[in-house]
């Protein structure tokens, strides 16, 4: 509906005003729509690209399979030296960080910290 009346206000005349009326959307909207036809996408550049958010995901799971799992800080450590390799120029990654890296991969979880909570992590205890 935002493009339809984009265009009924730049090919037939109508007024912006007309317009977002007649087609139910924000004038204001609009308005900034025509101004910047294509908007850049809000917030900041990820300081880890997903590949390497993946492969850190993947590892993690991987170590937790084993039965070995890494918690907050050595996954923290690991993020900080696979930016160091990227040659990211801020390689140092906060708590907020790493609760917004969890909701971003759901199969990880916090709850499973060490090796003897894990199911199968028997062989850590002998």
């Amino acid at each position: 509906m935002l493009e339809t009346a984009i265009k009924a206000t730049k090919e037939e005349g109508i007024s912006q005003h007309a317009a977002a009326k007649k087609f139910g959307v924000s004038r204001v909207t609009m308005r900034n729509r025509m101004v910047h036809p294509n908007p850049s996408p809000h917030g900041g550049k990820a300081k880890l690209p997903d590949r390497a958010e993946n492969s850190i995901a993947d590892f993690s799971v991987s170590c937790s399979d084993m039965g070995v799992p890494l918690n907050r800080y050595y996954t923290l450590q690991f993020m900080s030296d696979m930016a160091a390799e990227a040659g990211v120029p801020n390689t140092s990654f906060n708590d907020k960080y790493f609760r917004r890296f969890l909701t971003r991969h759901e199969n990880l979880s916090l709850r499973i910290t060490h090796a003897s909570n894990r199911h199968g992590g028997e062989h850590c205890r002998k």
